[in-house]
């Protein structure tokens, strides 16, 4: 009887990266993308954001956001921070969804209650300039400096911004 293989996802993630960026074999896109799948398979939120990121960014002829936005959608279900704030994102920039300020401000809160720089950063963003909340300048540096706290250049920038053009004081 022949026995079936099995790898984590961290190893199927391994011969992903190993693929997309040619390191000890030929660089190859698509078995990249089939390794990033069997990993997703496992329901490991890392694979599916890495999926979200390839359609979103880089796999084969640009961008299809849809798809990338389906990915991110499953890696923040299994409470993945980093795929939390790409949902955020996405639903802020209306990439491959309709613009929702207020799912955006739900995924970005989700990912900074794990901790998540992006989601300290689009929480600011989104207080900064008043999307899907009533804008909050104090509320802005509150979220950017929980980033900055992590040295998020910027947060610090956007904070700096803030007090140099007399929103806080």
């Amino acid at each position: 009887m022949e026995e079936k293989e099995s790898r984590s996802a961290t190893e199927y993630i391994k011969l992903g990266d190993d693929y997309y960026n040619g390191r000890g074999v030929e660089k190859n896109e698509d078995i990249a993308l089939r390794w990033y799948q069997k990993a997703a398979e496992l329901e490991d939120g890392k694979a599916r954001l890495i999926l979200g990121d390839m359609y979103n960014y880089y796999y084969r002829y640009g961008e299809n956001h849809e798809m990338a936005f389906y990915w991110y959608q499953k890696s923040a279900e299994l409470g993945y921070a980093e795929g939390q704030q790409a949902v955020g994102y996405m639903y802020e920039h209306g990439f491959g969804v309709k613009y929702n300020f207020k799912k955006a401000f739900f995924w970005y809160k989700k990912a900074a209650d794990q901790g998540y720089i992006g989601g300290y950063t689009g929480l600011g963003d989104l207080y900064r300039d008043g999307y899907g909340v009533k804008q909050n300048y104090k509320k802005a540096v509150y979220w950017y400096q929980q980033a900055s706290n992590r040295d998020c250049k910027y947060a610090k920038l956007n904070v700096r911004a803030l007090y140099e053009d007399g929103m806080i004081s």
